[in-house]
């Protein structure tokens, strides 16, 4: 589709522009596909490859590529542009979904819109990780009976949204690590970083997660990315992929790709 778009000639004359989002879940198949429209670009036509995670794109299609890096909005500016669209929420609740953000004005409107803070409270919630079996069986009856986890129901959104916070926090914890023993990550001389990099995620959550094998968080972040995608297109039970997320979280495994 792409390609033959691309090829087409403009019906205003100037420039075709195409948007790839994100180009970093593409396959290998299609990233291939992809490199020959690179190899031999159509006249007048710009390729917008929005990534989240570069070294998921094949070296020869960065190579092809000027690499225009895009900083995040400050909570200020996301408010802000949450203003503008939103005139319902009240103050608290403006700098509640600016904070957990992350920077992302349209991540801050989807969750405000599709009241996802909730499901990431319960998704991040002790019993998840620690606690009596007695506990873990509660946290995932709340789980499987939330509207937004029953396939079909009208939360689809706020499980999207949700489940996405959830993986950002992870690589948030992951990146914070690193960043604070940049030779010591996942060993025994690591120290946790004091406070929450990621905004809005609770302190006792934070130093929980910071406290995870970095090769686990890592493989954990692969794991919500893939049935993120996964749960849309195949229309899985989203109760089931949250309690195969929050088991995974919980006896620090993961479980084989469906």
């Amino acid at each position: 589709g792409t390609t033959l778009f691309l090829r087409k000639t403009s019906s205003l004359g100037g420039y075709r522009a195409a948007v790839i989002d994100s180009a970093d879940e593409m396959n290998f198949i299609a990233q291939n596909a992809l490199l020959k429209v690179l190899e031999e670009p159509p006249p007048d036509a710009l390729l917008f490859l929005i990534c989240h995670a570069e070294n998921r794109i094949l070296p020869t299609i960065r190579s092809r590529c000027v690499k225009l890096p895009l900083a995040r909005l400050g909570q200020t500016d996301v408010k802000n542009i949450v203003r503008d669209h939103l005139t319902d929420l009240s103050e608290s609740q403006f700098d509640a979904v600016s904070a957990v953000s992350n920077g992302c004005p349209g991540l801050a409107i989807s969750i405000a819109e599709s009241g996802a803070l909730g499901l990431v409270e319960t998704l991040s919630g002790a019993a998840l990780k620690s606690g009596t079996a007695a506990q873990h069986a509660k946290a995932m009856a709340a789980l499987s009976n939330d509207p937004g986890a029953r396939a079909g129901s009208a939360g689809g959104k706020r499980f999207e949204t949700a489940l996405g916070l959830f993986r950002d926090a992870t690589a948030s914890a992951a990146h914070a690590i690193i960043k604070a023993n940049p030779t010591a990550a996942g060993s025994a001389e690591a120290q946790p970083p004091e406070s929450p990099a990621f905004p809005g995620c609770s302190d006792a959550f934070w130093n929980e997660m910071v406290g995870a094998p970095i090769d686990f968080l890592s493989a954990y972040y692969e794991r919500i990315t893939y049935l993120h995608g996964l749960t849309t297109r195949a229309s899985l039970d989203r109760a089931a992929v949250l309690s195969d997320i929050a088991l995974m979280w919980r006896f620090q495994t993961i479980s084989d790709p469906a």
